[in-house]
């Protein structure tokens, strides 16, 4: 091994003295070599150990399916996830594979996400977060939408018919398909005005029946039963629906003949009736 001195200009053989350190250098890194060499032979021979007891559990009789157990479900049935999910009783648990299996319960439109785990001995558990129908939609037909703007196909368990509608929505001809994103942002403001409104029927008896979305500002709000209609911002909310309770309180025995309540004015609620206008400021 030749030595450089730091002086590039002049050269001079090795001496003895300076060679005589570098054999303690080799002797760690034979030591250090050795060491990895064991290391890796362990961890070979744990890893070796660990496929011998994966092996042994594929072919144990022992960890078979016996049972699914569905969770989070309300609004699909659990027949149809389990025809989804393609896993037979008496399957090997650790032949299932779980992320595939969680994309096969995920491919439903009414499904957001689904992840399994396995219960060992021999359960499945699939945790699966569904999709909230928010409103129906006219698209060729009745369409529900979540509150994503994702189109749901019909369930029984989900009566259309006691959704609101939103109406007033242009969707130029298209097919509308299961599990289509139709309108994100129109879906984003109406969940906004229903959250803000849940709970509320006009004067204590009429629920929300439809949303107007014809106006990009507002939405024109119509309730079952009765003429008079509301109307709210899209996409933005104050204290809009505490004065909203305030109106309805004055209102009481007065409903019938009201047309309109106006909650688009920053300090004021305007009330229409059908033959005048009167200002309350709430």
């Amino acid at each position: 091994m030749l030595t450089l001195e730091r002086d590039a200009g002049r050269r001079s053989a090795p001496r003895e003295e300076e060679s005589a350190p570098e054999a303690p250098v080799r002797a760690a890194r034979r030591n250090t070599g050795r060491a990895a060499l064991f290391g890796l032979a362990a961890a070979l021979s744990l890893a070796g150990a660990a496929a011998g007891a994966m092996e042994l559990a594929r072919g144990s009789d022992y960890f078979r399916v016996a049972r699914v157990e569905f969770r989070g479900v309300s609004s699909v049935p659990e027949k149809t996830l389990a025809r989804a999910l393609e896993t037979r009783a008496g399957e090997n648990m650790f032949a299932v594979d779980l992320a595939q299996a969680g994309e096969r319960v995920a491919a439903h439109p009414w499904v957001k996400s689904a992840r399994l785990r396995r219960e060992l001995p021999d359960t499945l558990v699939v945790t699966v977060t569904e999709r909230v129908p928010l409103a129906v939609i006219d698209a060729g037909g009745a369409v529900i939408l979540d509150t994503e703007g994702v189109a749901l196909p019909p369930l029984d368990t989900v009566p259309a018919d006691l959704l609101p509608r939103i109406t007033g929505v242009d969707l130029k001809g298209r097919a509308i398909k299961p599990g289509a994103v139709v309108d994100a942002a129109l879906a984003r403001e109406a969940a906004l005005a229903l959250d803000e409104l849940r709970g509320f029927r006009l004067f204590g008896e009429s629920r929300i029946e439809a949303l107007d979305a014809s106006n990009p500002d507002r939405f024109v709000i119509t309730f079952s039963g009765t003429d008079t209609q509301l109307v709210t911002p899209r996409g933005r909310w104050g204290d809009e629906a505490a004065r909203l309770r305030t109106v309805d309180y004055l209102l009481r025995g007065r409903e019938g003949v009201v047309a309109r309540i106006d909650l688009t004015f920053v300090d004021k609620v305007i009330v229409r009736y059908p033959t005048m206008t009167v200002q309350k400021r709430g």
